[in-house]
């Protein structure tokens, strides 16, 4: 969702492929388009951990740290809203 031409865009990195963070993907965008307006520094209860061993049962909306400085911000040419963006990656 766009505001004021910027948005955000989720990323979750996870240790394994597995259906189970996909799914989490689809819980995060859904509750954000749904009138929960997700934004940097929020947490979210996600029902229980996704990972054995583990005690985290929420999510931190956080920059990309793992990823460094490039992938925290895409310029949007025109102030578009593209479906990805490529070549700021």
């Amino acid at each position: 969702m766009e505001k004021d031409g910027h948005g955000l865009e989720f990323v979750i990195t996870a240790h394994v492929r597995d259906q189970q963070f996909i799914d989490l993907m689809a819980m995060i965008t859904y509750y954000h388009c749904s009138g929960h307006q997700l934004n940097l520094e929020h947490s979210m209860p996600i029902g229980e951990p996704r990972v054995p061993g583990s005690n985290c049962d929420h999510l931190l909306i956080s920059l990309p740290y793992l990823h460094g400085p490039d992938f925290e911000h895409c310029p949007l040419p025109g102030g578009g809203t593209p479906a990805s963006c490529g070549p700021c990656l």
